[in-house]
């Protein structure tokens, strides 16, 4: 409060004094802020600064403003959501600040309780602990013209189907001549449970089981087929050509519960196809089918830390390369984006890392696929 005295003085008149007071209320009303729009994201990062929010003053008015990352990121209730706070703050002219908190909802893909997974028909199945292995898992047996969808269960230890899960469903058609296509369909339909698939290994073969040095194996690694790196599939088709007869298959994959996702479906791998060609011996003559013109060599054989591979084909295509380890892990990629056909290239693998063992190749063109053993050797 403050007291102000005007006084006015004349030569005729005696002096006048007026006096006012006046009483000054200060400014502490504080700033308003006004959180920018919500905002959920989908496995992307965070963002450094938050633009879109606002303030506005009963003195300085209104204008834009950014938000800083506050603290941690936090987990939802149901762990399927990051949460991260982000300050909004201003300062008016007459030194009231205000600030406030708002959130960014990153919604993550998870996935849980990942198991090894195979596939049993009823007709023609036989369990792997009837012949002696220590894993367990389905061989079943099928002829030129089937064509049947079975079951595809997960954690089935000792075969017992009561003690896993129906994961989902894998179709074995062999009704096209010289051709066998196994697909996987993953339970994904947001009824009940949904699972993806992280890995695929699929034996074809004459034989009951695949052969690794002579002996019986049921280790994945060594099925005719193997993708040890799909991105949480829900299906993937792979066709076998040069085949006849009768033929055992057995259907692995690695199957994950999925506990939460806000990624758009199809992913990576689903609706994927792939060729393998099996070069069988039916009558005493090799069929011959159109992968057929896919062909590599790789040397030397075993090789020390670099391998070669050398191809040469009649067409043009993009040629990928791929080395997997004999757990069906991808270990080595390369690609070969520029080759012209009736050209002879060579892409060399750098494996100087890995220890001794026997890798698988795989070498995709536009015309199918080729897989092949090569074996590294280094003196320890």
């Amino acid at each position: 409060v403050t007291t102000v005295t005007w006084t006015a003085t004349s030569d005729c008149e005696a002096d006048v004094v007026k006096t006012a007071t006046f009483t000054i209320i200060p400014d502490l009303e504080k700033p308003k802020i006004v959180c920018p729009e919500p905002m959920t994201i989908c496995m992307d990062e965070f963002p450094a600064e938050w633009t879109g929010g606002s303030w506005s003053d009963n003195c300085d008015g209104t204008g834009p403003l950014s938000g800083v990352k506050e603290g941690a990121m936090r987990y939802s209730e149901d762990g399927c959501a990051q949460l991260q706070d982000y300050k909004f703050m201003y300062t008016d002219s007459c030194g009231n600040s205000a600030m406030k908190i708002c959130t960014i909802t990153r919604e993550i893909d998870k996935y849980d309780n990942c198991e090894t997974a195979f596939a049993m028909d009823t007709q023609t199945a036989r369990c792997f602990d009837n012949d002696g292995f220590k894993r367990w898992g389905w061989t079943n047996a099928y002829n030129e013209g089937d064509s049947r969808t079975i079951p595809l269960y997960a954690g089935a230890a000792h075969c017992d189907i009561t003690k896993g899960n129906n994961v989902g469903s894998v179709t074995i058609d062999y009704s096209e001549e010289g051709e066998i296509t196994v697909t996987y369909n993953i339970d994904n339909d947001g009824a009940g449970m949904d699972y993806a698939m992280s890995e695929a290994h699929i034996y074809v073969g004459e034989a009951m089981y695949p052969d690794k040095n002579g002996t019986p194996t049921v280790a994945p690694g060594q099925y005719t087929f193997n993708a040890g790196s799909l991105d949480h599939s829900t299906g993937i088709s792979v066709t076998f050509t040069n085949v006849c007869g009768p033929v055992y298959i057995i259907a692995h994959a690695v199957t994950c519960e999925e506990v939460c996702r806000c990624s758009i479906r199809p992913g990576v791998d689903d609706e994927k196809t792939y060729n393998v060609d099996l070069g069988m011996s039916c009558g005493g003559e090799a069929k011959v089918a159109a992968t057929k013109s896919v062909d590599f060599t790789a040397y030397p054989v075993p090789f020390d830390e670099e391998v070669n591979i050398k191809y040469s084909f009649d067409y043009d295509t993009d040629v990928t390369i791929e080395v997997f380890d004999m757990k069906g892990a991808l270990v080595r990629k390369a690609e070969n984006t520029n080759y012209t056909k009736g050209t002879s290239a060579i892409t060399k693998i750098n494996l100087s890392k890995t220890d001794n063992q026997m890798f698988f190749v795989r070498l995709t063109t536009n015309a199918g696929t080729l897989v092949k053993k090569i074996v590294s050797y280094s003196e320890q």
